[in-house]
């Protein structure tokens, strides 16, 4: 007997606690279950070290229940929840590094690589050599050695931020100096050391939730820098906020990014990310759309052929899912079509449309260090010098408006083993595009919004090239393994409140996600619109339609019922739900629904199959006796008709006219397996036992079908005893089957 996970929603107290990711725990209040959850990781890891702490932790807990219990008012107990859930959390991702360090992984190696490092060195380089003037004109005096020298500085300390962990007061106090130390004009913090840092808190804090790591982050958007790199800072936040939305923020983070992201300026950068990330799906749902291109074509025949014997038990689900009209003419007249168009022209604007082509060109050893991949595009990057030192070819390709800054790495020393003439032609081709991309810029009517929409939409290229085409990405947390809605994030939901456009910009992401059929994300953001707007028929019907393509039918039901209280007219909501109740069993009130279409579409096919199939499952045989009977006169070749009559005969236990019915589909159909074990019905019913038993065993080829025909028959049991075959003959007739299954498979 197979083990069945339990329903989560079924469990209570500490079997539910049992099934809840840890963050769940905490989310919920569940402290206790949380503390026995790492008091028994710790056992199992022998992670004796954090014993002593738990300890201390639960007694503060167990503490502050008492009072609570004792009626003692308390105004930090708010404050000390909090406190415990943060330490529990820090307990929780420290544990899970430090299991982790014992695995063969970059990440693994890295740290123990960095742990012999002097932090006191690395600082002692940044203040010596890099933040005493590093101006353009500075950079350019520098000699390839020296410029060499920085970048190993660049690549330690990129290692030493990514993997030393929780950072210390220590550590976060240097990323507090470079950070506040710049000057957006000046430029005293080379931009190369502000994307590697960026880049390294970044790795970390998806690998290892750290607040202090999300300070930072956040600390270097509002720093003095220049637009281009407070929107790779934005990207960087707004995704670790999304990937550990389930962690445990503690008010100061809290306060940050209300803060931060408080102005419409911040605000409209927000949106723009929210867009840029949506966008990124485009590349995994072209790429998987040209790979299954053939494929569907070549299976289109067999489709079509299995389509039309379908098997008549299954639930039709007449609709078959196909989208409302009346959604596209609402996207129309309020202009979201026009918008989602737009968003939609991913190639266009670049896109990520050179993701396979870049593949091959990442094979350079450049990008076995993950710190060159953060890098920002530069003329004075040593490697970049020796090839091109007048900087001429550098320049051409920094230029170029479509390229991201690891891919114009790739593109330039791709260019080391081209002949001159072929790289003068590919150097002009390229002016050609850098100069219709200006002159294309030029003409935009809103050259800020444009801009940060290229700035988020470059770096996210960047970010989406590392996590999919770095040699060794398998071993890191890919974000976008799945789908990315910032939206997803409560903290950045929130910072959208109050804002007079967020409704229109989250309704707007919503139906990217829906229209390109990205159904999780779609339902995620409706629900969060439900509660922010007066639900409407629109949204109601949304909900319902993801839910029901995901399968949670139950849930889509309720969501089209409401759509049905705002709306009774609407017969595409009456449909679904017909449907949705004959898929889940309840088909007396399904008929109730198809009766009302039929009013109005007394000659439709489809309908009156779907009455009739639910006419049946109640008992009323004539009455679906009569439907099919229209429909075959509707449509002498329906073979639902058909199958529909033979079967309901039966039920009706008229044999003779079941035997004319089926005699009509073995002479034009193909027999499949619901009419095999029909027309053994029909001969056990009729005394032909011995041709029952060929008819039953007709489509069983091995257990799994042998175990299908077997379910049929026991699902049918009524059928027989009402048709004079009794309990008795019925159990014989299994161990026949059983018997003449097991002579056929010995043979």
């Amino acid at each position: 007997m197979s083990t069945i996970t339990p329903d989560r929603n079924s469990l209570t107290g500490a079997d539910a606690a049992r099934h809840l990711p840890f963050y769940e725990l905490l989310n919920q209040g569940l402290l206790m279950a949380a503390f026995s959850r790492l008091v028994k990781y710790g056992e199992k890891k022998m992670l004796w070290e954090f014993t002593d702490k738990l300890k201390e932790q639960r007694q503060n807990y167990l503490y502050m229940i008492q009072y609570a219990l004792n009626g003692v008012e308390d105004d930090n107990r708010e404050k000390m929840l909090t406190e415990i859930k943060a330490s529990l959390a820090d307990i929780y991702e420290q544990m899970r590094r430090k299991s982790d360090l014992q695995k063969p992984t970059l990440y693994a190696a890295t740290a123990k690589a960095m742990k012999d490092v002097d932090f006191q060195q690395l600082e002692k380089f940044y203040f010596d050599k890099v933040d005493n003037g590093s101006t353009d004109s500075f950079e350019n005096e520098l000699t390839l050695e020296q410029l060499a020298e920085r970048e190993g500085f660049y690549r330690d300390i990129f290692n030493y931020f990514w993997t030393c962990g929780k950072l210390n007061d220590r550590q976060f106090e240097f990323l507090n100096r470079v950070i506040s130390g710049a000057d957006a004009l000046k430029c005293s913090t080379p931009a190369e050391l502000d994307y590697i840092l960026l880049g390294a808190l970044m790795l970390g804090e998806l690998a290892y939730h750290d607040e202090r790591r999300v300070v930072a982050l956040c600390n270097y958007i509002t720093a003095e820098r220049r637009d281009e790199f407070k929107m790779a800072a934005i990207a960087a936040l707004t995704l670790c906020l999304t990937v550990n939305r389930k962690s445990v923020f503690g008010p100061q983070v809290q306060g940050y990014i209300t803060g931060i992201f408080s102005s419409p300026e911040m605000k409209d950068a927000l949106k723009s990310a929210s867009l840029e990330f949506a966008r990124t799906l485009d590349t995994k749902r072209v790429s998987d759309d040209m790979q299954s291109y053939f494929r569907e074509s070549f299976s289109k025949i067999g489709d079509e052929v299995r389509k039309s014997i379908k098997d008549l038990e299954k639930v039709e689900d007449l609709a078959e899912l196909d989208e409302n009209p009346e959604w596209m003419e609402m996207l129309d007249r309020t202009g979201l079509s026009e918008k989602m168009r737009q968003l939609s022209e991913i190639q266009e604007e670049g896109g990520d449309v050179f993701l396979q082509p870049f593949k091959q060109l990442k094979g350079d050893s450049f990008f076995y260090e993950p710190a060159n991949w953060f890098l920002p595009f530069s003329s004075n990057f040593s490697e970049v010098k020796k090839i091109d030192p007048e900087g001429k070819l550098a320049e051409m390709v920094q230029a170029t408006p479509f390229l991201c800054d690891n891919d114009k790495y790739s593109f330039f020393f791709a260019l080391r083993g081209v002949p001159e003439e072929q790289r003068k032609l590919m150097l002009s081709q390229l002016e050609t595009g850098n100069m219709g991309a200006a002159e294309e810029k030029a003409a935009s009517l809103d050259l800020r919004a444009d801009q940060q929409r290229r700035f988020l939409r470059r770096h996210i290229q960047n970010l989406y090239r590392f996590f999919n085409l770095f040699r060794r990405a398998a071993e890191l947390n890919n974000p976008f393994a799945s789908e990315i809605n910032l939206m997803a994030s409560p903290l950045l939901m929130e910072s959208l409140q109050g804002d007079s456009s967020a409704v229109e910009t989250i309704d707007l992401i919503a139906e990217f996600f829906f229209h390109h059929k990205y159904f999780s994300q779609a339902l995620e953001i409706f629900q969060q619109l439900e509660t922010i707007v007066v639900p409407t028929v629109d949204i109601y019907q949304k909900i319902g339609y993801c839910l029901q393509r995901l399968g949670r039918l139950e849930e889509a039901l309720t969501y089209y019922e409401q759509s049905e209280l705002l709306d009774s007219r609407s017969e595409w909501t009456v449909k679904r739900i017909a449907s949705l109740k004959q898929a889940l069993g309840q088909e007396g009130e399904a008929l109730v629904y198809y009766n009302r279409l039929l009013t109005s579409k007394p000659d439709d096919i489809n309908l009156l199959n779907a009455a009739a199939r639910c006419n049946l499952a109640i008992g009323n045989y004539e009455a679906a006796i009569q439907q099919w009977h229209k429909v075959n006169y509707l449509d002498t070749e329906n073979n639902k008709a058909i199958r529909g009559l033979a079967l309901a005969y039966l039920y009706q236990g008229n044999l003779e006219k079941a035997r004319n019915f089926f005699d009509k589909i073995s002479a034009l159909l193909s027999l499949d397996e619901s009419d095999y074990v029909n027309l053994g019905h029909l001969a056990l019913i009729e005394g032909k036992g011995r041709e029952a038993i060929e008819f039953y065993s007709k489509p069983v080829s091995d257990d799994t079908s042998f175990s299908r025909v077997m379910g049929i028959i026991a699902t049918d049991a009524d059928l027989l005893t009402r048709n004079g075959v009794d309990a008795e003959r019925q159990q014989l007739l299994i161990e026949a089957l059983t018997w003449h299954f097991q002579r056929l498979s010995d043979n």
